[in-house]
């Protein structure tokens, strides 16, 4: 069953990055949005409801009257030890099976944001690829994935995005922003690694998509804006939106990959010097989908958002 316009959804996650901008979007067209959240406030204009998903949750009562549900809280990395391995596989697969069970005996709906990582962390995928999750949190999330299938019943669709950015980006990405920042040379400009990415209004939109959609899915779906720039165009990119000069010099990649694997980060080497391209060709085709804010426009976004906060205007 659709969720039409009207209908309330709830979001799980709703005071992160992606929340908010789900919330949002969910407001204008119509929803009423039922905002689980944890330590930071819910989006103004929904109705807040706080609780920590890694404990029990009353998931039959937060799903009273609702048409569907959103489900976008997780922990984003996996932790050391075993204890908080264990919190890992809590929070992102045992909750998900809580919810999804919740979710079929409600007849809402279920939207899962999963990730393109359950593919792997390098390469070329579309739909048909088979899962091949490369750490713990990629694990978690075909894990989750397995849990909502198990469900009888259950009207659901999985979204698995790649690198996310928009206004509010946190992690890699404002790590980017604040490199390109400094106008510092950099020894990137024949790094041709491309990486496909998503702006988070358009990861929004997507969702709004699957919720309106007449037909249940019962299936995972990449999702992408399109664009897939190489590291050195995201980069020339991202000082043209920071008003800053991007002083990109050619440096050999393999002595690049050494020099980071004898500083310790090798996980540099798998985010920056190879491909993550993803192929969303089946949900365009099969929900009538095209991004709505092209890569360029929501990248100028991006660096407005962050040059406001250097200067003491968006929060």
């Amino acid at each position: 069953m659709s969720a039409q316009a009207g209908g309330t959804v709830l979001v799980t996650g709703a005071s992160g990055f992606v929340g908010r901008a789900v919330c949002r979007c969910l407001l204008d067209a119509g929803h009423a949005v039922r905002a689980l959240h944890g330590r930071r406030p819910a989006p103004a204009g929904t109705q807040a409801v706080r609780a920590d998903i890694a404990a029990a949750v009353d998931w039959p009562r937060l799903l009273d009257g609702a048409t569907a549900a959103v489900h976008l809280a997780g922990m984003a990395h996996a932790p050391l030890g075993r204890v908080a391995r264990d919190a890992l596989w809590r929070v992102n697969v045992e909750a998900t099976a809580d919810l999804a069970r919740a979710a079929a005996a409600a007849g809402a709906r279920l939207v899962f944001v999963s990730s393109a990582k359950v593919l792997g962390a390098t390469g070329h995928f579309d739909d048909a690829a088979p899962p091949a999750p490369p750490d713990l949190y990629a694990e978690s999330k075909w894990a989750a994935e397995r849990a909502l299938a198990a469900v009888p019943g259950l009207d659901y669709v999985i979204l698995r995005p790649p690198l996310v950015y928009g206004p509010g980006v946190g992690a890699n990405f404002r790590k980017l922003l604040k490199l390109m920042d400094t106008g510092l040379p950099l020894p990137f400009a024949a790094v041709a690694a491309r990486r496909s990415l998503i702006g988070v209004g358009n990861l929004a939109d997507a969702i709004r998509v699957c919720l309106a959609a007449e037909v249940p899915d019962r299936r995972a779906y990449l999702v992408a804006d399109g664009a897939a720039p190489s590291l050195a165009e995201l980069l020339r990119a991202i000082a043209a939106g920071l008003g800053r000069p991007a002083w990109l010099f050619p440096f050999p990649v393999p002595a690049l990959a050494a020099l980071a694997r004898l500083a310790g980060r090798g996980e540099i080497v798998e985010r920056l010097f190879a491909d993550l391209v993803v192929d969303d060709r089946d949900f365009r085709i099969v929900h009538g989908w095209q991004p709505p804010v092209p890569f360029a426009r929501g990248l100028a976004e991006t660096c407005a958002w962050y040059r406001g906060r250097q200067t003491g205007g968006a929060a």
